[in-house]
């Protein structure tokens, strides 16, 4: 460790400290100062930082951040979710290091970094891109400040941007059952079922199979969501990281029954909703080319394979049921449910309660008709006749 008085041809002096990081093996570095105090008082923190090792204080490093991002998710690949590690790696790739990659840490302080979000906006981000985005940043800025590369975290004083969500109503059972009638196959009925009959999310219905389906009759079952499949990837436990069982309803467990039935001879790994190939789904797939021409056909533009789940808890609640009962079949806390459906609790003290099953039957009856079609005097389904070797295969449980 070393101080070096330099002058420059125009006659500037400036002061360098030269110093190895960790010990003689690694590369030299150097920071060149104004003043021969501001050298000394570097010289100090460097001579103090030698003697706490580990535990001695950091200061900003002089990484650019692109070098710390690639360092940041080669180290913590191995403990991220898949879907983590894809998002992530996609917000970086696509938001963070066009932009600001180049810069070094020491130099992100809260205007560089406020900078950056205004221009990603105007760069065509939207409020929730820019919040997503910013957590990924916040995240490898956090553990910079663990690995000593920063003091602080300098993304804690940018605010991020307000996101204004436009409420959409929920679906009436008319509206629902003629999105159904529109899709074109009973695969695509029985996933529309589950999310709008049984409210699942997506990434529970796309990993739930017939070992999941219990006690399956025409007329009732439950489902055992404990997997969910995200991102090409099926992971052993939920959203919220408890497993849950819900109950099915007639409608719903008349057209599970029909698609076992169909399904019976193509089925290898046991999924409920699979391509034609046999693969899981892909949701962004069957969300552009399956569900949006149904919905343009059932004339209900807003519905998104979401709006599925936030029906069925609007349903729920104008049956009758109390936050505590609806989160635990929806799989969220009652807190959450209060929040985002208040108003929903408040118009159903002055509305008459409805029957789910009882309004699905009907509002089903009356899309069949309006078709041409009769459902009166149809039966439903019987379940399926199981040979021994299926029911020891363990491929469905229940019937």
């Amino acid at each position: 460790m070393s101080i070096n008085k330099r002058v420059s041809g125009a006659g500037k002096v400036s002061w360098y400290v030269r110093w190895y990081e960790s010990g003689r093996e690694s590369k030299r570095r150097q920071r060149a100062f104004g003043t021969k105090r501001d050298a000394q008082l570097f010289e100090a923190d460097l001579r103090r930082q030698a003697q706490l090792g580990a535990h001695a204080p950091g200061w900003a490093s002089d990484d650019r951040l692109r070098e710390w991002l690639e360092t940041w998710g080669r180290t913590n690949q191995a403990v991220w979710a898949p879907s983590t590690a894809v998002i992530r790696a996609s917000n970086i790739t696509r938001w963070i290091t066009p932009y600001i990659g180049d810069v070094r840490l020491r130099d992100l302080g809260p205007p560089r970094l406020r900078e950056w979000r205004d221009e990603i906006v105007r760069d065509g981000a939207t409020p929730m891109t820019v919040t997503n985005v910013m957590k990924t940043l916040s995240s490898a800025l956090g553990a910079a400040v663990a690995d000593d590369k920063l003091p602080s975290n300098p993304l804690l004083g940018v605010k991020r941007l307000p996101i204004h969500r436009e409420p959409r109503p929920a679906l009436s059972p008319n509206q629902a059952e003629r999105i159904r009638a529109a899709l074109p196959s009973q695969r695509d009925r029985v996933l529309w079922g589950l999310l709008c009959l049984a409210g699942l999310r997506t990434e529970d219905a796309l990993a739930l199979r017939w070992s999941d389906v219990i006690g399956l009759t025409p007329t009732g079952a439950t489902l055992k969501i404990d997997r969910t499949f995200v991102l090409g990837t099926t992971r052993n436990t939920t959203k919220t990281g408890r497993g849950r069982d819900v109950p099915v309803i007639a409608p719903l467990a008349a057209d599970l029954v029909q698609h076992f039935d169909e399904t019976l001879p193509l089925r290898d790994d046991g999924l409920i909703c699979v391509s034609r190939a046999g693969t899981p789904l892909n949701l962004h797939n069957w969300r552009m080319r399956v569900f949006r021409p149904a919905r343009e056909a059932a004339g209900v533009p807003w519905a998104t394979p979401y709006t599925g789940r936030h029906t069925y808890i609007s349903f729920q609640i104008h049956a009758g049921l109390s936050p505590v009962t609806i989160a635990a079949i929806a799989g969220n806390s009652p807190d959450v449910i209060w929040k985002h459906y208040a108003r929903e609790f408040e118009r159903s003290r002055t509305t008459k309660q409805i029957d789910l099953e009882a309004a699905i039957v009907a509002a089903r009856r009356e899309v069949w008709e309006s078709r041409g079609r009769t459902v009166d005097a149809r039966p439903l389904p019987t379940p399926p006749k199981l040979d021994e070797k299926t029911r020891i295969s363990g491929s469905f449980i229940g019937i």
